[in-house]
């Protein structure tokens, strides 16, 4: 039930990010849109670790923040 659930946690996380992205107009062509959605979908899947393995959220969200500074 923990797998699905994380699976379908990062479904969320990754389909969440698309409107930004349409936005700021980083989507050439339907590749990039999947190469963006596969490498979000594997960084929320390692901040999900971060969190199990800490029980603290504020770690994840902070790694998170981190990787969004240019």
């Amino acid at each position: 039930m923990l797998i699905i659930a994380i699976l379908v946690s990062q479904f969320i996380f990754t389909i969440g990010h698309v409107p930004n992205r349409l936005y700021k107009g980083r989507y050439e062509n339907w590749q990039a849109v999947w190469n963006d959605q596969l490498s979000l979908f594997i960084s929320g899947l390692f901040l999900t670790a971060y969190f199990l393995l800490t029980n603290n959220i504020f770690i994840a969200v902070g790694i998170h923040a981190l990787s969004n500074v240019p």
